[in-house]
């Protein structure tokens, strides 16, 4: 008997050739010996193709997740700012209709060296209140030191900060009270006080707080804005001549009240009316054209629009 490829096969033996290379002939199984395969490894130059190839996508991918994070950071710096709006509308409602202002000095605290200072907008007990009840949550506000250095005196919680502030968050900038005496600045935000240059300094400064019913386009007027001083005026908003020169300043006495446009080239505001926005840092200060070097071309009318709050 002949199998289909020819091989001779004896009377009752059944033989097949398999096309895996097995021969099976009754209840045995043998195999062909197989052809060892050669390994090698990577060439040196599919292996700098591969870097090259890995180096490209963190390239790619590095500044992808950079932006991603920044922009989140920008997310919770902005719903900060909406908590310390909506604490001022709170704050309004309960002090006759009168947002925080900069600066109680009818609420005042003594050190142990006898000298007195007075409470700024981030330490007011009203507003402290306002800010727990719009968080609903209890914030953990720094206790005022009764030491010779006011420790923590003028600072929101930390849930408040700005995550993009950039400044060491332990780090402080710290002003010379009567020798010996210093504050400590941690609020990441600036609270404006423009308008005391123009007869407003009891509003601003010394505790009445800027009426509500008196501020025209509320939604336009800014109240708070990203800072690493816990005050801010226009001038020190031209990003020409203080935040392209010097970025994020904390530590120099010299470049108080500059606004931080830390967010991609700006920053995030709270207005008049309790509403919060991100804006660029060419619509918080506005210039005739393309600014000049110097900063010195400002639209000083349509700046002014935005930063007095009061007519």
């Amino acid at each position: 008997m002949t199998t289909k490829h020819g091989s001779a096969t004896q009377p009752g033996e059944v033989k097949w050739e398999m096309s895996d290379q097995e021969t099976l002939t009754g209840k045995s199984l043998t195999r062909k010996p197989d052809v060892m395969n050669k390994q090698r490894g990577f060439t040196l130059i599919e292996l700098l193709v591969v870097i090259a190839i890995i180096a490209l996508l963190m390239g790619i991918l590095v500044p992808t997740l950079s932006s991603a994070r920044e922009s989140a950071r920008k997310v919770a710096c902005l719903s900060n700012m909406r908590t310390l709006g909506l604490a001022n509308m709170l704050y309004a409602a309960d002090c006759d209709n009168r947002l925080v202002p900069f600066v109680d000095s009818t609420q005042r605290f003594t050190l142990s060296n006898g000298s007195t200072q007075s409470l700024l907008w981030c330490n007011i007990p009203a507003y402290m209140a306002a800010l727990n009840a719009t968080a609903k949550n209890t914030l953990d506000f720094p206790v005022i030191s009764s030491g010779t250095s006011a420790t923590g005196n003028y600072a929101l919680p930390k849930k408040l900060r700005c995550p993009s502030c950039t400044i060491d968050k332990d780090a402080y900038w710290a002003r010379q009270i009567g020798g010996a005496t210093r504050w400590e600045i941690r609020t990441t935000y600036g609270y404006n006080v423009q308008d005391a240059t123009r007869g407003y300094d009891a509003e601003v400064f010394r505790g009445k707080g800027l009426p509500q019913l008196k501020i025209k386009q509320p939604s336009q007027k800014i109240i708070f804005i990203d800072s690493s001083d816990c005050v801010v005026d226009m001038p020190r908003a031209n990003y020409v001549i203080y935040w392209d020169r010097v970025g994020e300043v904390y530590e120099h006495p010299d470049k108080i009240r500059l606004t931080s446009y830390r967010h991609s080239e700006g920053a995030n505001v709270s207005f008049a009316d309790g509403s919060a926005a991100y804006r660029r840092k060419e619509t918080v200060f506005r210039f005739f054209g393309s600014p000049n070097t110097d900063g010195s071309n400002e639209d000083a009318s349509t700046n002014g629009k935005m930063w007095f709050i009061l007519p």
